[in-house]
């Protein structure tokens, strides 16, 4: 059946794909799979609809059914594709003679409209898990296509790949196959991860299951891998002196020792094996003390030198010396010019009031002036009367007393 008014749609639909490109990326499989959707929407949105009169007892005498007109017809297609789809629109201008085919003589029989339209009429598409132009079944058969482990690339569409892209540890045509570091878990049917110990390939979960180890591990005689403790012996760690090891499956790391220690064995401040610059060590305590540079002064660094190439010399560096035997000459710790402030593990000298640091030293500051609250006060009770100056004094002496009295005695003034 053919009407004017279905013909005016086709030329309406013709220009709407004349007014833009079409989307080359979608297949024909997938426009012809949108149509159907979107022809199946507006099904169910007619679905309680009736002619225009809404006479639904004139339908019924007349035995005329909204239903399977051919004004419902119209209806679906007019909204079958959404606007600005051209792919959809386009396949609908080519194909539309066939969905009234299908609305007026095969729906009844054929009530699957994608199936009909899209495989059997337009061969668009293939069945589900089937791919290319002979719809030949996904890798791994179309009831389990790529073993259940992937995707069967472009499946039910006969432009489709049929490539499995497999899951995550999995490779191999048909996801059959488990990749280098996994093993093949026969009860979950997939591919797990090697243990961290194997090299690359196991046979299962554990370190035991290794067939070869990685680094940070040994093989056993009996089989499998057994972590090496990197922190028993200094030649398999790089850690600082300051710092101690702490060993992890086929590794170690580094960690601080407390800010007291010059080496340790764990992070705590009774943990040393030395002192570091600025404490003591501590015997009865068992831990570095605070040296006060600031009561005790410094070691002598000549004798200090000397100390040190002795303890060099025993080969043992991490040894704590026993306090009375070798304590150092101590000197003090700051320059007469500038005040020491001590602090935990250090000290700082700084320079005193009237001085300024130059050059790594303090010198007299020219500029400064002492605060007036601070300057000592000098009034006329601490010079001497002026008649006890007698002429039997030297008379060079007595203008410069005088003078020196008036001097006083004006400052005095201003002080009051």
């Amino acid at each position: 059946m053919w009407c004017p008014r279905l013909v005016a749609i086709s030329v309406l639909l013709s220009v709407l794909c004349a007014s833009g490109a079409q989307a080359g990326s979608k297949s024909q499989c997938e426009r012809c799979k949108k149509l159907v959707k979107g022809f199946r929407e507006g099904e169910k949105r007619t679905s309680r609809s009736n002619f225009g009169g809404g006479d639904v007892h004139w339908e019924e005498r007349k035995k005329v059914s909204y239903l399977k007109s051919e004004t419902r017809l119209v209806e679906i297609i007019e909204s079958a594709c959404e606007k600005g789809n051209h792919g959809c629109t386009s396949f609908l201008e080519q194909y539309e003679e066939l969905l009234e085919v299908w609305w007026f003589k095969k729906q009844d029989k054929f009530p699957d409209l994608q199936d009909w339209l899209c495989r059997v009429r337009t061969k668009t598409c293939c069945r589900d898990n089937e791919f290319g132009k002979k719809c030949a079944p996904c890798p791994g058969g179309v009831e389990k296509p790529c073993n259940g482990n992937g995707q069967c690339e472009g499946a039910g569409d006969r432009t489709g790949s049929g490539i499995c892209n497999c899951r995550y540890g999995i490779t191999g045509t048909k996801c059959d196959q488990c990749l280098p570091g996994f093993f093949n878990e026969t009860k979950l049917n997939d591919c797990l991860n090697c243990h961290r110990a194997c090299l690359l390939n196991c046979t299962g979960a554990s370190e035991e299951h290794c067939l070869d180890c990685g680094p940070g591990w040994n093989r056993l005689v009996t089989g499998g891998c057994r972590d090496i403790d990197e922190c028993l012996s200094k030649s398999l760690h790089n850690c600082a002196a300051n710092q101690y090891c702490v060993n992890s499956e086929g590794s170690f790391s580094c960690q601080d020792c407390h800010t007291s220690c010059a080496s340790c064995e764990d992070p705590g401040h009774k943990d040393c094996k030395g002192c570091a610059q600025g404490y003591r060590w501590n015997a009865t305590a068992t831990l570095c003390d605070d040296i006060n540079e600031c009561e005790e002064g410094v070691e002598d660094s000549t004798a200090s030198a000397a100390q040190e190439k002795a303890a060099a010399d025993t080969g043992d560096k991490d040894a704590i010396p026993a306090a009375a035997a070798t304590e150092l000459p101590r000197i003090a710790a700051c320059k007469e010019t500038e005040t020491c402030v001590n602090k935990v593990g250090s000290f700082s000298c700084l320079c005193k009031r009237g001085y300024k640091r130059k050059k790594g030293g303090c010198v007299v500051d020219t500029k400064y002036k002492e605060p007036v609250s601070e300057q000592s006060a000098v009034t006329a009770d601490d010079l001497p009367p002026v008649e006890e100056i007698t002429a039997d004094d030297d008379d060079d002496d007595v203008p410069a007393a005088k003078e020196s009295h008036a001097t006083a005695s004006s400052s005095s003034k201003d002080e009051l």
